[in-house]
């Protein structure tokens, strides 16, 4: 019988937990508008040595208040890939809870609720669980299983992991 795979994963929020504003506004403006916070490379690099697949969860509200368009986020986030290169994917709820974006490194598609599952149950706007689940069941594809699963988000303060 064979054993599945057992995957570490690691879901990195984006804003406030891996990047902040150049520009030092409260939102980014722009895709070039971000930088890593202190400490993040090495973070991110310790968790990769320690055999984590690491990905991005975001909500991106400021699609669904007109503060940005959808292909704006998407920028935002192929940006922040490139700044964080052992990082392949982000997802990103643009509105209120019913669309998750997946966002690979030179590639973007829509996901949505009923293309994976055949309803809309999920919300994906955090705190909600859709959007990580979203992340969880694509790092772990078919026949792979968890090891270990941990979240990282920023405070209202202070980044945290």
């Amino acid at each position: 019988m064979n054993n599945p795979e057992l995957i570490k994963l690691a879901i990195v929020d984006k804003d406030g937990a891996l990047v902040c504003p150049k520009s030092g506004n409260t939102f980014v403006q722009n895709p070039q508008d971000q930088e890593l916070l202190p400490g993040v490379q090495e973070a991110v690099s310790r968790l990769v040595a320690d055999g984590y697949v690491l990905v991005i969860a975001s909500n991106q509200g400021g699609v669904a208040a007109g503060h940005k368009t959808l292909e704006d986020a998407i920028a935002e986030m192929q940006y922040c890939l490139s700044l964080l290169p052992q990082i392949d994917r982000a997802y990103f709820c643009p509105d209120y809870g019913k669309t998750c974006i997946a966002v690979l490194r030179n590639l973007s598609r829509w996901v949505d609720a009923g293309e994976c599952w055949g309803d809309d149950r999920w919300q994906y706007r955090k705190p909600q669980a859709g959007m990580l689940y979203m992340a969880q069941k694509c790092a772990c594809g078919f026949g792979e299983t968890l090891e270990k699963i941990i979240f990282c988000a920023a405070t209202i303060k202070t980044s945290t992991c």
